[in-house]
């Protein structure tokens, strides 16, 4: 049993060798004496004693009670006092020196035996309680994330050295503070920080996020994101005792979020280009083909008239698919919108195909496996065109400079009910008719870590396989409600399957267009804006073909001085975009002031999703450049049988 040194401050000789005596005898007990309170201050500072039996009554200047208050502020060596007095005046003073404990003299050697095993016992507790609170206050103050808990007013109790670097608060000016003094939140309400706290955290016991990814403004006027939440402290018995609030900044995590994103969009923005440089190459080839059909026939038209009726379907259709290659690049540049139609895939990959041989690196050859009873699809052309461009393009690059061949096969499967058929990420296919892709190569191959990866949003395998927008196409398949399969084997290949649904109410094969019996013809005043004179003839002609009566103007301000001159009598506005001194913009806002009702059609080759975006007044419809016959007068239909209607 470990030795106790006990100090008797006593002045009655005879009464302090009888307490030495019995202390004593108890076995593990060394005694010091001394006779004043002067003396029992010097001998605690020399000795050190565990514990002090000191008498409240001391001959001198100085009583027990001053003694023990001075020993405590400089020691913190615990008092018993030792007393023949009990009123309540002199236990009231001797309270001020926190005693462990009190004796009333004449006591028994029981009595005080017991008192010292208690104050010892207590002071062996407290030190473990100081000790835990040392250990507990460096953890905090190593841990990365702020710290600060308050009592249940709200006044700050401890900060860790995050908190105080945080706030640039040290622990010792904030304690005692309201936490709201200490923690600023820009465009936060400190009231409303302080109702959380009370009533929701030290009233009700909850644990809350207070702060979601907010702003605190430090002492020194440093703004910083933070995330954080708060939580009650509670007692031994469960009682709440305060809130404990833990912060981090997330400032330096926000910036390289902003990073990040700012460099993925730039990624994207260059795959877009990269993308569209690879087409724009396959239409210049596909667009200088398709001119000469139109030059030669033309030329051909002029040695022999005759010939009319057979050469000018052939130029139409010419001009037909050069409009639909300017629509791709629109649509995939973003400059047009995407509508769903119904179209035939195997033509779609036929075209597609051809585009992509004349572009695609010599040592690569491409074959084509389709099969004749594709049916039509209702989708959106241009997604389905740029994931089966992608996927040829993505194959091209698996043989670097060996020589290689991609196989693209159309065909229609059908996943019955019960068959088990997974996609690309383990997800059942859902049954039913589909219409499937396959893009096979005999190039490099994948490893399984680039398999795994192929999808992630920008990552690329470039110059060693693939790359080029694949996340794109996993995107544009799920839209469509469809599913992909990837096998790839390094120094064998890689197949690509896409499946695209078939609508069940789709026949087989394209559908026949629908032919109206009676013509449709319109009548009133169309007043044409438009600069370039060859296209305005053409369009005037149409629009008399179609029963108008027709008011031209070669830009927008003659077009606004025509409406205001024969405003009584114009039905309907059909104006282009580009065009000097007023452009159409300028046009439609300003005649829109005149008569908001105006129906005002709209014809430019900007494509669609470009026009629109900039007009903020209703417009009635939209026919982009070039546009045929059948095109015009379905728009002035449904334009004029609307106007009617109202």
């Amino acid at each position: 049993m470990p030795v106790n040194n006990i100090m008797i401050v006593e002045d009655e000789e005879i009464v302090a060798a009888d307490i030495r005596m019995s202390v004593e005898n108890k076995g593990h007990f060394v005694c010091a004496m001394a006779t004043s309170g002067a003396e029992a201050i010097e001998k605690a500072g020399l000795f050190r004693p565990d514990l002090i039996l000191m008498d409240i009554i001391l001959k001198g200047s100085m009583t027990g009670i001053e003694a023990a208050t001075q020993i405590k502020d400089l020691y913190k060596i615990p008092v018993i006092y030792l007393t023949a007095f009990g009123e309540d005046n002199i236990m009231q003073q001797a309270k001020m020196a926190e005693p462990y404990g009190y004796i009333l003299k004449p006591f028994q050697d029981r009595e005080l035996h017991i008192a010292i095993e208690i104050a010892l016992y207590k002071k062996q507790a407290e030190a473990r309680i100081q000790k835990v609170e040392r250990w507990l206050a460096n953890v905090l103050k190593c841990v990365g994330d702020a710290v600060i808990t308050s009592d249940n007013e709200g006044r700050i109790t401890f900060m860790n050295a995050v908190a105080e670097e945080l706030t640039h608060w040290k622990q010792e000016e904030a304690l005692g503070k309201k936490l709201t003094e200490i923690l600023h939140m820009k465009d936060m309400d400190l009231s409303n920080l302080e109702k959380h706290l009370v009533e929701s955290v030290i009233t009700e016991g909850l644990i809350i996020n207070l702060i979601e990814d907010r702003v605190l403004v430090a002492r020194n006027g440093i703004e910083l994101s933070i995330t954080d939440s708060v939580a009650p402290l509670r007692t031994e018995d469960g009682e709440t005792s305060g809130s404990v609030l833990i912060f981090r900044d997330i400032s330096e995590r926000k910036r390289l979020e902003e990073e990040k994103a700012l460099l993925e969009q730039q990624y994207q923005q260059a795959q877009k280009l990269e993308s569209l440089g690879i087409l724009a190459g396959g239409i210049a080839h596909d667009f200088n083909n398709i001119l000469a059909i139109i030059i030669c026939n033309c030329s051909l038209l002029q040695q022999r008239p005759a010939m009319a009726a057979e050469l000018v379907p052939e130029i139409e259709t010419a001009a037909q698919r050069a409009a639909e290659l300017c629509r791709q690049m629109l649509v995939y540049a973003g400059k047009a919108q995407p509508i769903p139609t119904k179209f035939n895939v195997k033509t779609l990959v036929e075209e597609m195909g051809k585009l992509l041989k004349a572009t695609i690196k010599q040592n690569v050859s491409i074959t084509l496996d389709l099969s004749e009873d594709i049916p039509s699809i209702t989708a959106d052309a241009s997604q389905i065109r740029q994931v089966v461009m992608n996927l040829i393009i993505n194959a091209s690059e698996a043989f670097g400079t060996e020589q290689g061949n991609i196989t693209v096969s159309l065909s229609i499967a059908a996943i019955e009910s019960g068959q088990v058929e997974k996609e690309y990420l383990g997800k059942e296919i859902t049954p039913g008719s589909y219409i499937c892709l396959k893009v096979t190569d005999n190039g490099c191959g994948m490893d399984e870590e680039c398999k795994n990866r192929l999808f992630e949003p920008f990552y690329t395998t470039k110059f060693t396989g693939r790359g080029l927008g694949m996340s794109a196409i996993l995107g544009i398949i799920k839209a469509h409600n469809g599913a992909l399969q990837l096998t790839s084997q390094q120094g064998v290949g890689t197949t690509f399957k896409v499946y695209l649904p078939v609508q069940s109410s789709e026949p087989v094969g394209d559908l026949l267009p629908h032919v109206s019996l009676m013509p449709w013809q319109g009548s009133g005043t169309v007043l044409l804006v438009e600069d370039e004179p060859q296209l305005s003839m053409v369009a005037k002609a149409l629009l008399q073909a179609l029963g108008f009566t027709v008011i031209e103007a070669a830009n927008g301000q003659a077009a606004l001085e025509m409406y205001q001159k024969h405003v009584k009598y114009i039905t309907l506005v059909l104006t282009d975009i580009g065009m000097p001194v007023l452009d159409g913009y300028e046009l439609i806002h300003e005649l829109k002031k005149l008569n908001p009702e105006l129906p005002i059609i709209v014809s430019s080759g900007f494509g669609d999703a470009e026009v629109t975006a900039r007009i903020h007044e209703n417009i009635a419809g939209c026919v982009s450049k070039p546009y045929s016959f059948d095109q015009l007068r379905e728009v002035l239909k449904r334009v004029v049988e609307g106007v009617v209607k109202r």
